[in-house]
Formats: C-alpha cells, sequence, structure tokens
C-alpha cells in the first residue's frame, strides 16, 4: 500500500467517525435538554437547562468539535489531492476556503466547550441578583460564537469549498458530488440568513447542515474506503 493509498484509507476512516461524532452531537445535546427541541431556539433556553444538563452540553460540544470540523481535515486534503488536477488554481483555492472553514468552526466550538457547561453550572448555583449578569454574559458570548464565528465568518467559506469542490467531485462520483453541491447551497442559505438577519434563512440552511452532513461524510468516507481515488500518487 502506498503512501497516498494509506492516506485516502485514514481519511476515510475520520470521515466515517466524523459521520457518527456529528449524529452522537446532537443525540447528547437533545438528552442534556430533555428532548425539547425548542431548547434550540436561543441562548436562553440552553442556559435555562440547569447544572443537570451541563455534562451533556460538554460532551455533545466535545462531539461537535471532531464530528463537524476536526475529522474533516484528512477529508479537505484527500480531496485536494485527489481532485487537483482538474484545475489546480481553483482547486487550491477551494481547499483554502474548506480548511479555514474547519479551523474557524474548531475554535469556535472549543470556546464553548469550556464556556456554556461551566456558565450553566454558574447560573444554577447564583443568586438571583448575580443571574442576569450571568445570563447577559452567556447570550454575548452564544451570539458572538453562532452568529459571528459560525455564522459569516465559518459558513461563507465552507459554502465555497463544498460549492467548488462539489462541481470537481460530481465528474468522478456524480451522485456524491450533486450531494456535496446541495450541502453547499444549505451553508450559503445559513450564510445568507446571518447577513440578512433573518431567521428563517438561518433555520433552514442550519437544519439543511445538520440532517446532510452525517450523511455525505459517512457517504464519502464509505466510498474512500472501497474504491481508488489516490492509487496513481505516491
Amino acid at each position: 500500500m502506498t503512501g497516498a493509498q494509506s492516506f485516502q484509507r485514514l481519511a476515510g476512516l475520520t470521515a466515517i467517525l466524523a459521520s457518527v461524532l456529528a449524529v452522537a452531537s446532537l443525540w447528547v445535546g437533545l438528552a442534556g435538554l430533555d428532548y425539547e427541541l425548542d431548547a434550540f431556539s436561543g441562548a436562553e433556553a440552553i442556559l435555562g437547562a440547569g447544572a443537570a444538563a451541563a455534562t451533556y452540553i460538554r460532551w455533545s460540544q466535545i462531539c461537535n468539535l471532531f464530528g463537524n470540523y476536526l475529522l474533516l481535515f484528512p477529508l479537505a486534503l484527500l480531496l485536494w489531492r485527489w481532485l487537483r488536477p482538474a484545475n489546480p488554481p481553483f482547486a487550491d483555492f477551494y481547499t483554502l476556503a474548506g480548511l479555514f472553514f474547519l479551523a474557524v468552526g474548531g475554535i469556535a466550538s472549543g470556546i464553548l466547550v469550556g464556556a456554556w457547561p461551566a456558565m450553566l453550572i454558574d447560573y444554577a448555583h447564583a443568586a438571583d441578583t448575580e443571574r442576569e449578569m450571568i445570563a447577559t454574559v452567556f447570550v454575548n458570548i452564544t451570539r458572538s460564537i453562532e452568529d459571528g464565528l459560525q455564522g459569516l465568518v465559518q459558513n461563507v467559506p465552507g459554502a465555497i469549498w463544498l460549492l467548488g469542490m462539489g462541481g470537481f467531485l460530481k465528474r468522478e462520483r456524480p451522485a456524491l458530488g450533486w450531494l456535496t453541491l446541495v450541502f453547499g447551497l444549505f451553508m450559503l442559505v445559513n450564510s445568507l440568513g446571518s447577513l440578512l438577519d433573518n431567521s428563517t434563512l438561518s433555520m433552514i440552511g442550519f437544519s439543511g447542515n445538520l440532517l446532510i452532513l452525517p450523511l455525505w461524510a459517512m457517504w464519502i468516507g464509505v466510498d474512500l474506503l472501497r474504491r481508488p481515488a489516490l492509487t496513481s500518487q505516491r
């Protein structure tokens, strides 16, 4: 097995693991919120979940950190190596956008891993006079991350990566390429929602991303384990 084939196997395995952890992130988060979907409607609802939810929220964000971001770095590099010959300058540009997306998203999730659980516990044990201040800080941190770093800053480069590489990928794997394009379109809708401060667009884009990412990562991971992509490269 060549180095390229070994890296393809690594990218496939990490993509599959990312899919599993992305689903786990949602499931664990919902468990901490008693499976109340309305709790995702705003930062105040999450804060109201109480100290009992802190551990669930922490592990949900850890799964999110790895499932939606860190474990996809090998895949981003694999797609670049594989699809670059089609148009090297644009493949380089799209991949840089993708790496930026993964890095920013990972940093944002890492912040929430530390901030959210600690503040849930502090809020639950605080006196009434302190709760208002904690709630204000919690809401501001959450909005800065979700509407800022994980909003336009993350999703615009992410949409560029998925739409660009999806166009190249559909020449090699048509169905998977089209799914990648749809994934990118939902991320673009999410970006537009953030730009226009339109909660409906943001929710449509976010929901699409939430549902498609595990399917996309699992599909491409299994495909990389079953079919050669880098066999001609050492």
